[in-house]
């Protein structure tokens, strides 16, 4: 096991919680999709797609330096982050389902559910803050 560069791991959540700060703000311009602007919908799925990147890029590190069991998906990395004792393992199977949500963003394979993406982020917004508690946390303790 290699050690755990915590200023790096800080650096990545500061950045994830940057984007997410900015998911807040355009949440708070517009309760309903249909009043978004483009502009405004556009924005706000490149700061979520960008957030999770981050939390992906963090769920890699600590795979590869933990020498943990390589994963086959992107969802894949929050089980595992579950299976390290990163996140709690309930906490990683809510969580881990924001992959799919990215992978539309990303690969447009198919049509985004707006007014259900925008729901489900209203509802599930901390979902990120935990995230960044517990791996924070985390590193605090090693």
């Amino acid at each position: 096991m290699s050690t755990i560069d915590k200023e790096l791991v800080r650096q990545k959540i500061k950045m994830a919680d940057g984007y997410l700060e900015d998911m807040k703000i355009y949440l708070k311009e517009e309760k309903n999709a249909s009043g978004m602007s483009t502009e405004t919908r556009y924005a706000l799925e490149r700061v979520f797609h960008l957030a999770v990147e981050k939390m992906l890029e963090v769920n890699n590190y600590f795979i590869r330096v933990l020498n943990a069991k390589p994963v086959d998906d992107l969802q894949s990395t929050f089980i595992s982050m579950g299976d390290l004792g990163i996140l709690p393992q309930d906490f990683a199977r809510k969580i881990s389902p924001i992959t799919g949500v990215r992978n539309i963003l990303v690969h447009q394979y198919e049509k985004l559910d707006f007014d259900l993406f925008l729901r489900n982020l209203r509802e599930n917004i901390g979902d990120f803050e935990t995230y960044f508690s517990h791996v924070l946390t985390f590193i605090e303790k090693k």
